[in-house]
């Protein structure tokens, strides 16, 4: 069973070797030599070959000591002598089995470092839960606090010029800028910023986001004096609305101006009042007079999540839904899902937002998502109940093969909802 999996971990891309050996709860098997050998490193594998030429070493004095013990008197041979190869031969198999015990203990140690590493890679490793709350505030109340967070995260980052690219409305994937709104939150980022000076105007950047295959960049005015100047970060502003329209999820994220890396990810579930309630329009008669935080769990039944962010190089994780991916609940999950996983040190990415807002309409680019791995979400249920669960996947990709691992259940729970169901 082992072999096997650790065979299928060295072909996949997706160090699914270690997913999938991490997944198998038995006890590592008994390793051939050979087997030894591929899992040690090049020192180590050096130390091998030395400790086995000095085996080799000492069963040649044993065997030529046990043929000197072996000769016998003949004419050319008196019992003196023989005698003598007797005492000499006892002497050389003494050597040769001292050698022999000196190699094996040497490559024994070898052994048992590969099996005591391999034993914790296999051994079984309990579940691990990631949780979120997404909080309830007034828009205006929520953009303040979301502003304030995202900045000091850039600053202690190191990030000294900021750039607001624009906010959004995103009804069933369709976009629709919103001015004021990211009027006012530029205005709350510079009240913030106060003398670092590091909140700079960027209506006349030209923001634009392009993709060539694996090679993608957001372009703007004076791009690359600044980086060469500074850690640069762009800032953009995401709102989905309810399908009763009474309230709407607001994601601030900020990413790299270099690598697109998200580097945080603010968010709030807001009423739609007087605040969002020019821009949205009024909530539906069926909409809720309050808005409760959601609850938000996501269960890794073997630790992946955590194993994966330490794969080197680093995945590129995009996100998909099985489903219809411009649907509220794929809308509100894929973003949720990005708050809940910046954390844990995974690499995420924004390349399918990114090209949607602010995406190149040339039709000789290639709009290709660069992504090398993506997060799967399968909902368990259909429609948009209060309580949803989605079954998550990662899913690795290279030359156009799709390897998935599971990972284990998400679920949004609107706080009260688990009463009701009870």
């Amino acid at each position: 069973m082992f072999n096997s999996r650790f065979l299928v971990f060295l072909l996949l891309p997706l160090s699914v070797a270690s997913l999938w050996a991490q997944q198998t709860a038995e006890t590592p098997s008994p390793l051939s030599d050979a087997e030894v050998v591929q899992r040690l490193s090049t020192t180590d594998v050096l130390a091998w070959e030395r400790a086995m030429s000095l085996k080799k070493e000492g069963q040649s004095l044993v065997d030529s000591g046990n043929i000197l013990q072996a000769r016998k008197v003949s004419a050319f041979r008196t019992a003196a002598d023989i005698a003598q190869d007797k005492k000499d031969g006892a002497a050389m198999v003494a050597l040769g089995e001292s050698k022999i015990a000196e190699a094996e203990s040497k490559l024994q140690a070898l052994r048992d470092m590969v099996v005591r590493k391999q034993q914790n890679t296999t051994a079984v490793t309990a579940s691990q839960e990631y949780k979120l709350k997404v909080q309830t505030e007034n828009f205006d109340k929520a953009l303040a606090a979301m502003t304030e967070q995202l900045l000091f995260t850039l600053w202690d980052q190191g990030y000294r010029r900021i750039f607001l690219v624009d906010s959004w409305v995103n009804r069933n994937g369709e976009l629709e800028s919103t001015p004021d709104i990211t009027e006012a939150t530029f205005d709350l980022m510079r009240q913030y910023d106060g003398t670092r000076y590091s909140v700079i105007p960027s209506t006349d950047k030209n923001f634009a986001y392009r993709s060539f295959g694996s090679t993608t960049e957001v372009t703007f005015d004076e791009k690359d004096r600044l980086l060469s100047d500074y850690k640069v970060a762009i800032v953009y502003l995401e709102i989905i609305p309810s399908l009763d329209n009474g309230e709407a999820l607001i994601s601030l994220r900020a990413v790299d101006a270099e690598t697109l890396k998200i580097i945080d990810a603010q968010l709030r579930l807001s009423p739609v009042n007087t605040a969002l309630a020019s821009v949205l329009g009024s909530p539906t008669e069926q909409a809720t007079t309050k808005v409760a935080p959601i609850f938000v769990t996501l269960t890794d039944d073997n630790n992946l999540v955590e194993r994966i962010a330490a794969v080197e190089p680093s995945y590129k994780f995009g996100y998909r839904y099985m489903g219809n991916a411009n649907s509220y609940r794929s809308q509100r999950a894929n973003l949720i899902l990005k708050s809940l996983m910046l954390p844990s040190g995974v690499e995420l990415y924004d390349h399918d937002f990114l090209m949607l807002a602010i995406g190149s309409e040339d039709p000789i680019e290639d709009n290709a998502t660069p992504s090398t791995a993506i997060w799967q979400l399968e909902p368990s249920e259909p429609g948009n109940p209060p309580i949803q669960s989605f079954k998550l996947e990662a899913v690795s990709i290279k030359d156009n093969q799709e390897i998935p691992v599971t990972i284990g259940q998400l679920e949004l729970i609107t706080q009260g909802a688990e009463k009701e169901a009870s």
